[in-house]
């Protein structure tokens, strides 16, 4: 918490910290879907269709990756949902009972942005975690290269960043790439 807050500041956490409140002590809010308006129904079916199906057919080729994307996205969509009526209440007045909130396609969409950033950052991660230390070094070393031009030992060891190796083992991965032709 600030040391000091200003009047509005402090309306403001007050209302927040209310809205929280009232959510809190009221009613269950039932069945989710029954909030839904009929377009965010439609939006949420045309999406968990869509990507169902190129999740599956890509998961027929086998890959693990393919594999584990389709695994995850039966927990994502569910996540979608939910995402969607966490901003459907946030966004309503004050005032409003918690259990009165509609979720529209705006919130819809909302969550399944949210839920294709999650998907995309899974997907990064988990390329980044088969490659080793020395790999992700060379392909930021190559694209360093690519980007800046021809540099000296010292500015290239310098300006690409690898937290997890010491000088010697960086310039082992830039005489390896040397060798290998990439790196001249």
């Amino acid at each position: 918490v600030p040391e000091k807050m200003s009047g509005n500041q402090l309306a403001a956490r007050d209302r927040v910290v209310r809205r929280i409140q009232r959510i809190i002590e009221s009613e269950p809010f039932g069945e989710a879907f029954d909030h839904f308006t009929r377009d965010a129904i439609d939006l949420r079916r045309t999406w968990y269709e869509e990507r169902t199906r190129r999740l599956d057919e890509d998961a027929r080729g086998g890959e693990d990756l393919a594999t584990a994307m389709q695994a995850a996205h039966g927990r994502l969509q569910a996540a979608a949902v939910k995402l969607a009526v966490i901003h459907a209440i946030s966004r309503a007045p004050d005032d409003q009972a918690p259990t009165d909130y509609r979720v529209t396609p705006q919130d819809v969409q909302w969550g399944i942005d949210f839920t294709d950033l999650t998907n995309q950052e899974i997907q990064s991660l988990t390329a980044t975690a088969e490659r080793s230390i020395d790999e992700q070094f060379a392909e930021k070393i190559v694209s360093y290269l690519a980007r800046t031009g021809p540099t000296n030992r010292s500015q290239l060891i310098d300006s690409v960043r690898a937290r997890h190796l010491t000088r010697d083992q960086k310039w082992r991965v830039v005489r390896a790439l040397h060798e290998e032709g990439p790196v001249t």
